[in-house]
């Protein structure tokens, strides 16, 4: 059998920016962005059909060049589903990349526990997104959602958060359930409400009473409930 080392995942590109979403906003960051998704969803604005197969050892270095330029948080495996190169893949880039110094931050849809579950001891941060039907136009996956925040919020060396898009035809029920989902693991872990940014002039954001409502919704069974929008948007940045 193949080695860890012999692995290759698809990588549409590799760059530096500032984190423009959830609990670390506004961090600057290496960003590899893995292609393919096991999902669809209907405000889904990443194209990574054009890509690289990489190694983990090729992946790393191109981080580590990125990395000598200093003042970076961490490196956001974000996608597509990053967790979809494989936890061999994952965990070996974790090994290459430990040089740089620089903690893996993991942009997940939540939908692989099993995956993170290999990989959890490389991953320092999580943010991962709950979706719901009546936004992603795509099934709900609550309790594969819900065993991936116990996994990821029984790691003490981990920081975790939850973050669930929105839309203009966004249902209240989604949003409970949601909560719900976060609600019965830990009912004080962050959970960011976003709104999906319009595509078009012909889409809006959600109306200002829409988005009081779901914070107010999803307050009533957790702690800690923020409105977060895509800021790298408005600030052009990728």
């Amino acid at each position: 059998m193949a080695g860890q080392e012999d692995a290759r995942a698809g990588v549409s590109e590799v760059f530096s920016s500032i984190q423009g979403e959830g609990c670390w906003l506004g961090r600057k960051q290496i960003f590899v962005r893995f292609a393919g998704c096991n999902l669809s969803c209907a405000y889904c604005d990443t194209d990574t059909s054009e890509h690289r197969l990489l190694a983990p050892s090729q992946l790393a270095e191109e981080v580590r060049l990125m990395a000598a330029g200093g003042g970076f948080h961490s490196i956001s495996l974000t996608g597509g589903e990053p967790l979809l190169a494989g936890p061999g893949f994952i965990s070996e880039f974790a090994r290459s990349a430990a040089g740089t110094g620089l903690p893996l931050h993991l942009e997940t849809n939540s939908t692989l526990p099993g995956a993170l579950r290999e990989v959890i001891d490389s991953i320092r941060y999580v943010s991962m997104d709950i979706k719901i039907p009546s936004a992603t136009g795509q099934e709900a996956r609550y309790e594969a959602n819900r065993e991936f925040l116990a996994i990821a919020s029984g790691n003490a060396d981990c920081r975790c958060c939850v973050k669930v898009v929105f839309t203009p035809q966004t249902l209240a029920q989604d949003i409970r359930d949601a909560a719900g989902v976060v609600a019965g693991v830990d009912a004080e872990m962050p959970f960011i409400l976003q709104p999906a940014t319009p595509k078009g002039p012909e889409q809006g954001f959600p109306s200002s009473g829409t988005i009081l409502t779901f914070y107010n919704i999803a307050l009533e069974c957790l702690k800690d409930v923020r409105v977060i929008p895509q800021a790298h948007r408005f600030l052009g940045l990728r």
